[in-house]
């Protein structure tokens, strides 16, 4: 069971793809034994993360072991190319048994989870161009980018691709148009992935 309770939406501040019921979702993996990798925009933020498996019920501090973070920001694509190198190497045929620490079995890639965005709201009359921009960036140009470059690794181990979106990515509400745009093509990008993988 996932206690909820232990992550209040002001306590869930891991920024970027870290979110409270994000944090609930790979606390869930971990303790069915899997390993999971975050990226977390700070390193505030990433302490944060990493802390909320250290002080958590016995099976999360065991496999704390198996919980990978990354820092960075995804918008800027060296910072994405430098991920998916971690993550090939994580997978790679050279990361066997090694009797413990982070290489202590043989991984593969189960599946992508994009979760990362922003939401700046706004009345679409008054808002900046750049504003739009910046919502697009984080929600819908890093997903793409990530997800394009580790389409090989996921086909190669029969992985899935989760993109996160929102409800108001199918229908738009008032002072939410650009966040709601970013969301639109999230849905468009994800349907395109359903036929074409």
């Amino acid at each position: 069971p996932i206690n909820s309770e232990k992550f209040s939406p002001k306590e869930g501040d891991f920024n970027g793809c870290i979110e409270c019921n994000f944090v609930l979702f790979l606390q869930a993996c971990v303790r069915e034994g899997f390993h999971v990798m975050a990226t977390c925009l700070t390193a505030e933020g990433m302490k944060k993360f990493v802390e909320s498996f250290e002080n958590g019920d016995s099976k999360l501090i065991r496999g704390r072991r198996r919980v990978h973070t990354f820092l960075g920001d995804l918008t800027n694509s060296e910072t994405v190319a430098k991920l998916v190198a971690k993550v090939n190497k994580l997978v790679s045929n050279e990361n066997k048994d090694t009797g413990g620490g982070e290489n202590d079995c043989r991984m593969i890639l189960h599946g992508l989870v994009n979760n990362a965005g922003i939401c700046i709201p706004g009345r679409t009359d008054w808002m900046p161009l750049s504003t739009y921009q910046k919502q697009f960036s984080v929600n819908f140009f890093t997903t793409v980018d990530l997800t394009s470059r580790l389409i090989p690794t996921l086909k190669k181990f029969q992985g899935r691709i989760v993109n996160v979106s929102s409800v108001v990515g199918m229908v738009a509400t008032v002072g939410l148009g650009a966040y709601s745009a970013s969301k639109f093509a999230i849905e468009g990008y994800s349907d395109a992935l359903r036929c074409e993988l």
